[in-house]
């Protein structure tokens, strides 16, 4: 671990924006989305947590749209500081979810209600709750798993591992 990290404006501009001329940087001329994929191991250490929060902020500050994903929240919303970010995102879907992170879930966003959390307590694949602001709204994204689009969009990866046996041994 290092003993201080320090990310400024500046040394975002220098290392993301700009080229090490100082020229601006075209590849990042579209960029507008960063994803932090197992967000939850970035709550881990001091040094990435302060990273996470830091990268999360400024991003946002240039008109960038994060995205953390997590499978399970609570281990984000342990650290104060984490749960902060998180409950002060515009958007939100949460997933399902096992009764203690809804018990978790409950504690960090003051506007959401036990009834509401129906929908991600031990839900269905596909479904869940969406948050924009303080509005919640139910989701239903079941498909058939004959629709093209299941195969991308499942996470299920003993699915995954038989439908590729399957495509092998045809």
């Amino acid at each position: 671990q290092a003993p201080i990290i320090v990310m400024t404006t500046e040394i975002y501009r220098n290392m993301v924006a700009s080229d090490y001329f100082g020229r601006k940087n075209n590849l990042l001329e579209n960029l507008n989305t960063v994803v932090f994929d197992e967000f939850h191991y970035m709550a881990k250490t001091p040094c990435s947590r302060i990273y996470a929060i830091e990268a999360y902020k400024t991003y946002r500050k240039f008109g960038g749209i994060v995205t953390g994903l997590t499978q399970n929240i609570s281990d984000l919303l342990k650290d104060k500081d984490m749960a902060t970010l998180i409950s002060n995102s515009e958007y939100t879907m949460f997933m399902n979810q096992a009764p203690k992170d809804t018990e978790n879930i409950l504690e960090a966003f003051d506007d959401i209600t036990y009834e509401q959390l129906k929908y991600v307590r031990n839900a269905e694949p596909g479904t869940g709750l969406v948050r924009f602001g303080n509005t919640y709204v139910p989701m239903n994204n079941r498909m058939e798993r004959t629709v093209p689009l299941y195969a991308i969009f499942s996470t299920n990866m003993h699915e995954k591992v038989a439908l590729k046996q399957t495509s092998i041994s045809v």
